[in-house]
């Protein structure tokens, strides 16, 4: 029998008992969240009849004295019970709206709806309910329940509402309405109080074996713009009539019913979206529906939410899966009734984190169809419920003849953007499990067909015409014809026209015939930044030879390495340099010890044809074995490369492009063909680094540069010297800024954008070697004032097709992220001497009709944006996962970016995986002495605590390879943890912590706790945590909300929401002046 707590001095109390687990946790979510609405329930009674106001309070009146649970209060703090009064009053408004239109009549029930919401219900003095009757029209009312979800559970209400009106139409006709006694809702807990704890605990611990952390979505919003847009949203979908019939047989016929179709959708949905094959997911199971008679007809909260963990095997069968996942759902419910927080505690999940991130429920019906099936004569009656749901993200299905799906999410972390689109994707494959039924999952449609069709064809419809004359090298001899007195090539110590450059070229090409120097023979060239690396560019392309640049600042080990690796017979250098090759290639042209040799040879162009086919250069760029790798690109691609960017940047032939970037990056051929087949000049950045952003600003001014393009890392410098106002004006002549080669930081644009305006043209590049050099642009629009969370990369250039794949290669909806792949005429042929990582990365593209097209799977992380353009999200590889997560270091680096004084930020993984994974930042910080314990506390209030760093180095600066990019073997080790007493307690080290420490110590009955151990690692739990909150509050006079101190549930780092909450409006100066002492230590 369940146990009595009767308080012998209340001859009120009728009966009072043990909460059960389910009124539990919502009721301590309510106390640590009030005015939020949270599980405040309205059931709405719209009524269009004439009404006796009078005979319905007393309907009502008999409908509560029958039911002891509407008759109850709750105790939280310390009993923890429950208690029935003999006899309520439950408060009436009566409001009379008939002079206003029905608009408005809706606007000001809709704020009336919301700040009932908002309104606390009393737990403990008087039933969590209240019933409100508006008037609209001489024969139109509309009645307002508002009550605690801890009451009861959709099913009573169905019961009530019915019961309720049954008894005003027999008040009103005059008849009267026997009922059996309703048992009591004292049963309910008792047979709870009856079942197999142990066995219910070890059946979970087995469930959930191994189960790391709920399963996250990754279409969140940012954190940094939560809040902006508070509140619940909500998106309805209806299933056509067709449809719905089409499930219902469907689900009969396979002996299913359309609650498993509904959690496999979720389940296949979840694990689409998130990458994982082990998704969790809460849902909310009725205990009364098959148990006992005893509990059939009682009236209260009979449900109870438990996690549902579903394994997404992409080769297996739906139909296997689908009965598979029934049998799972029979296994489970003997077992449903175990308390969530026991179920969490069998998991060996981390105490803070609830297993689901989500809801998902389903009901037979609505609750108006379900009253106007049982009472056909209701026809000017219409009911209603709204409520405030508890997870971030819930579904509901409702059946009936038109399937309804229902999502409310929190706003403050879901877009409608995002949501709608969901809707449609689960309708997909529940629609389409029909057809698919005996496919493997991972063939099971996702996508609308409208969908597809934009991300899939209109999103890629670059398809350009260029003139079809085939290779770069004859592009830029016929602009030498169109103007041969132009200037084409310029350095600090000589310059040449285009006639020169392509006399020039067309020597050192014959030259090189005389060499034997066949087609796609493969010629290193290791010169110096000076016009002549121009020219020997062409010559060897116009020999039919594919040329090799090597970087002379480079270690001679590295050259010689790639030189053996490639394969390469002969090499173009100077005396210098060709000491430093060490004799690797069996040839060489030593322009200035041969140039006499090649002076004689014929200016005239030798007509040598050269197929778009053949190969024009290889690039190397680092391994992922740590060996550089060779990328062979053909003429085809290089031609196409040059086109796209001279149309998409406009380039003209008054423009002067900056070469800025080492000769043996691909980023040498942005620089140099696309605008010397437009009649512009490259003009040579001097060898050596610029001393300053301000010389180099001079450089650009005094060389009348009109476009460039730079690593990200370097543009960052300059817009960090613009905040700082140490860079000078804007050279006059610039009109467009390419960054490229790694992340722009968009506070940085923003900054950019304050500074200059739409001056000058900026573009992000983005694209790997393997598909030649840039493969999307995305040009900001400086003249919005909408800061972006990451710059976007763009979309594709001409004749390049961009799909984002998951790992089976199929297409992901927007928003979610993928892998970056690409087809289209950019993708090199693949790497030199290496077939097998070839055929590893440059796959079949089955999105074309060509069989001879191929996909380079780019190993890059990104999603689509609704309006097209794709957000760089970082390397699959990089991914991290902690406590179970997957972790993207670029979402942190991004946070800690946007923290006042840090100027740069990279992430790291450190540590083995088992729980003992740790994230590394390494930062670098300008005027502000910021230890790393106040950055992490700052990166709290905007990350959850598994995402927040471990251990935070700050640099003077980040390592960086000569090409910009972050060289992340050179980041020094990090030291993690802190310094810890002899028994690996962290002791308190003021006054504050040293009070909360005393706290904690009495109210968990332990009797040692460090600053940081975790509450809920020591003992804690939900309902202890309200009561240490409720006695920090009468201590200090400040409300912490339980969401904060759950995302550091330590001494720690409820010291610091104390110290950094503002003070609560209306606190005694008594208590201001005793929070302030006790602050201050």
């Amino acid at each position: 029998m369940a146990e009595a707590v009767r308080p012998a001095s209340d001859a009120d109390i009728e009966d009072a008992y043990r909460l059960a687990p389910m009124q539990s946790d919502m009721l301590v979510h309510s106390m640590s969240s009030p005015r939020s609405g949270a599980y405040v329930q309205h059931a709405i009674c719209d009524l269009r009849e004439p009404l006796e106001p009078s005979h319905l309070e007393g309907a009502w009146q008999t409908v509560i004295d029958r039911h002891p649970i509407l008759r109850t209060t709750f105790r939280i703090e310390r009993e923890r019970r429950q208690e029935v009064h003999r006899r309520v009053d439950v408060p009436w408004a009566h409001l009379d709206w008939r002079e206003l239109r029905s608009a408005e009549q809706e606007t000001r029930f809709d704020a009336y709806l919301e700040a009932d919401r908002r309104r606390e219900l009393a737990l403990e003095r008087s039933p969590p309910m209240r019933l409100a009757l508006l008037r609209l029209d001489d024969a139109h009312y509309r009645l307002l329940w508002t009550y605690h979800h801890a009451l009861l559970d959709g099913r009573s209400v169905h019961v009530l509402l019915r019961e309720v009106f049954d008894r005003y139409d027999a008040v009103a006709s005059g008849r009267d309405l026997k009922l059996p006694v309703p048992p009591p809702y004292r049963s309910y807990i008792e047979w709870l109080e009856r079942q197999d704890a142990p066995g219910a605990e070890t059946f979970w611990r087995t469930a959930l074996e191994g189960l790391g952390a709920p399963t996250r979505l990754p279409v969140e919003r940012a954190r940094s713009s939560a809040g902006k847009d508070d509140g619940w949203g909500i998106a309805e979908l209806t299933l056509s009539r067709q449809s719905s019939d089409a499930l219902q047989r469907f689900a009969g016929e396979r002996r299913l019913t359309l609650n498993t179709l509904l959690l496999g959708a979720w389940a296949q949905l979840l694990s689409r979206y998130s990458g994982e094959t082990d998704v969790v997911f809460d849902t909310t199971l009725a205990l009364r529906g098959d148990r006992a008679n005893e509990l059939r007809e009682v009236v209260g909260l009979c449900i109870n939410t438990v996690p549902m963990r579903v394994r997404v095997e992409p080769e297996t069968r739906l139909s296997e899966w689908l009965e598979g996942l029934r049998t799972q759902w029979l296994a489970m419910r003997p077992h449903a009734w175990l308390p969530l927080a026991s179920i969490h505690r069998a998991s060996g999940a981390s105490p803070a984190e609830r297993l689901g991130s989500s809801l998902v429920v389903f009901e037979h019906a609505p609750l108006d169809l379900l009253l106007h099936d049982d009472r056909k004569g209701w026809a000017a009656r219409a009911f209603a419920r709204r409520s405030t749901p508890s997870h971030p993200l819930t579904l509901a299905c409702f059946g009936g003849p038109e399937l309804l799906l229902k999502m409310a999410y929190d706003r403050s972390r879901y877009e409608a953007s995002t949501i709608e689109p969901m809707l449609e994707h689960l309708e997909s494959l529940l629609e389409g499990a029909i057809d698919a039924w005996d496919k493997p999952l991972r063939e099971q449609p996702l996508l609308t067909p409208s969908e597809r069709q934009r991300i899939l064809i209109e999103w890629n419809d670059t398809a350009r015409n260029f003139p079809s004359c085939g290779c770069v090298h004859e592009l830029v001899a016929q602009q030498a014809a169109l103007t041969p007195d132009a200037l084409a090539v310029e350095s600090t110590e000589s310059c040449l026209t285009y006639r020169e450059l392509d006399d020039r070229s067309n020597q050192l090409a014959r030259h090189l015939a005389g060499r034997e120097v066949a087609d796609e023979a493969l010629v290193g060239l290791c010169l110096p930044r000076t016009p002549e690396l121009i020219v020997a560019l062409l010559g060897i392309l116009k020999a039919g030879a594919a040329y090799l640049p090597l970087d002379p600042g480079h270690p001679a080990e590295r050259l010689q390495h790639i030189l053996r690796d490639a394969a390469v017979s002969i090499v173009i250098t100077n005396e210098e340099l060709a000491q430093r090759l060490g004799g690797a290639p069996l040839q060489s042209v030593v322009l200035d010890a041969d140039r006499r040799e090649i002076a004689r040879e014929s200016i005239a162009d030798s007509n040598h044809r050269v197929d778009p086919e053949q190969l024009a250069y290889v690039v190397y760029t680092s391994g992922s074995t740590g060996e550089p790798k060779g990328i062979s690109v053909p003429h085809r691609a290089l031609t196409n490369h040059t086109l796209a960017l001279a149309e998409r940047y406009a380039i003209s032939a008054s423009d002067r492009r900056l070469q800025f970037v080492s000769i043996s990056a691909d980023v040498l051929i942005a620089d140099v063909f696309p605008v010397l087949i437009s009649g512009g000049t490259v003009v040579l950045r001097p060898e050596g680094d610029l001393l300053s952003i301000a010389d180099f600003l001079r450089f650009l001014e005094q060389r009348k540069i009109t476009m460039m393009g730079i690593p990200s890392v370097y543009w960052h410098e300059w817009v960090e010297a613009i905040a700082a106002e140490e860079a000078v004006a804007l050279p006059s002549s610039l009109r467009v800024v390419v960054s490229g080669m790694d992340s722009a930081r968009p506070e940085l644009l923003a900054t950019w954008k304050k500074r200059y305006g739409k001056r000058v043209r900026w573009f992000n590049a983005y694209g790997p070697s393997e598909t030649t050099c840039t493969a999307t642009t995305y040009e900001a629009d400086l003249s919005s004032d909408t800061e972006l969370q990451i710059i976007p990369i763009g979309r594709p250039i001409a004749n390049v097709r961009v799909h984002i794949l998951d790992a089976h290669s199929r297409p992901v909806p927007m928003g979610v992220p993928g892998e970056i792949c690409i087809g289209g005429r950019g993708v090199a042929r693949g790497y030199r001497n290496r077939p097998d990582l070839t055929a590893e990365s440059f796959v079949r593209d089955s999105f074309s009709d060509n069989p001879n097209d191929r996909l380079y799977r780019t190993g890059d992380l990104g999603r689509y944006r609704r309006d097209g353009n794709i957000e760089f999200l970082g390397r699959v590889d990089n991914q991290i996962k902690i406590r179970g997560y997957r972790v993207e270091p670029g979402e942190v680096e991004a946070a800690l970016r946007r923290l006042p004084h840090v100027r740069d930020a990279v992430v790291v993984g450190h540590g083995a995986g088992n729980g003992r994974r740790k994230l590394i930042a390494y930062v670098v910080i300008s005027g502000y002495p910021s230890a790393a314990d106040d950055l992490r506390a700052q990166l709290r209030r905007a990350l959850p605590d598994y995402i927040v760093p471990a251990a935070i180095v700050v640099l003077d600066a980040l390592p960086r390879t000569r090409n910009g990019k972050v060289d992340y073997a050179a980041l020094p080790p990090a030291e993690l943890g802190a310094e810890r007493t002899a028994d690996g307690i962290v002791a308190p080290t003021n006054a504050l912590e040293r009070a909360l420490v005393r706290l904690w110590q009495e109210l968990l009955e332990i009797p040692q706790i460090g600053t940081r151990d975790h509450f809920f690692g020591v003992g804690g739990d939900s309902l202890l945590a309200v009561r240490m909150l409720n006695a920090v509050s009468r201590t200090y006079g400040i409300d912490v909300e339980l969401a904060i101190f759950f995302a550091d549930a330590t001494i720690e780092g409820l010291a610091e929401a104390l110290r950094t909450s503002p003070e609560t409006e209306g606190v005694t100066t008594r208590r201001r002046a005793l929070r302030r002492r006790a602050l201050r230590a």
